[in-house]
């Protein structure tokens, strides 16, 4: 074959475009010639020796069918059945039935389970992330009401730049703010002007939340 395969059969019939090749005793194949790249002829005896096997072969199987079904006709006479390959008796078939049963069942239950405890897993995890959520927002509001309810006057009182009331303390003569979020920040204080850097390396600045008025006569 142009493939590189080859093939044994007999040719029957032959043309510039069609190769017809018999390869069992009842079966042909046609080919493309451009398939072909070669034909080996043989001798009728040859032939006929190939022929001959092939019927051998044919009958091998068709007695090897027949014995199976001989074998199985007299093992369902005694009342066995195939189960997986082998004859059983039906008692033996309904307790292995039963068996497999019960041991598919006990799998549905361990997986069951398992999703249970999966899902319960899970909806603890986020029943205590919504629990943390609830604290913190808590927190923060004491925090943001605590600044509000602050004298006006309070000079510790200084706004960041979007306007959040903060209150500045004093550690050891270092300024300092806690944040809404419980975290210490440190000020800088350059020429009465106080600053921080946030989280993104931002310088910010804070001003006095109020400023106090004078009045005086001219």
């Amino acid at each position: 074959m142009a493939n590189g395969q080859s093939l044994e059969g007999i040719v029957v019939d032959e043309t510039t475009s069609q190769v017809k090749v018999q390869v069992t005793s009842q079966g042909y194949l046609l080919l493309d010639r451009a398939a072909v790249s070669s034909i080996v002829r043989a001798s009728k005896e040859n032939n006929q020796q190939l022929v001959e096997g092939w019927r051998r072969t044919e009958r091998n199987v068709e007695e090897v069918k027949r014995e199976r079904e001989m074998l199985e006709a007299e093992q369902r006479t005694k009342g066995l059945v195939k189960h997986k390959g082998r004859w059983i008796a039906k008692e033996e078939l309904t307790a292995i039935t039963e068996q497999e049963a019960r041991a598919e069942r006990e799998r549905q239950r361990e997986a069951e389970a398992e999703r249970t405890a999966q899902l319960i897993q899970t909806l603890q995890g986020e029943t205590r992330r919504l629990q943390d959520l609830v604290a913190e927002q808590q927190r923060q509001l004491v925090y943001w009401r605590g600044l509000a309810h602050s004298p006006h006057h309070d000079p510790h009182l200084f706004r960041d730049e979007q306007g959040n009331l903060l209150r500045v303390q004093h550690h050891e003569g270092h300024p300092f703010f806690v944040a809404p979020d419980g975290k210490h920040v440190d000020l800088q204080s350059q020429e009465g002007t106080l600053t921080f850097t946030d989280p993104q390396g931002v310088r910010r600045t804070l001003e006095p939340a109020y400023h106090s008025h004078h009045s005086g006569g001219q």
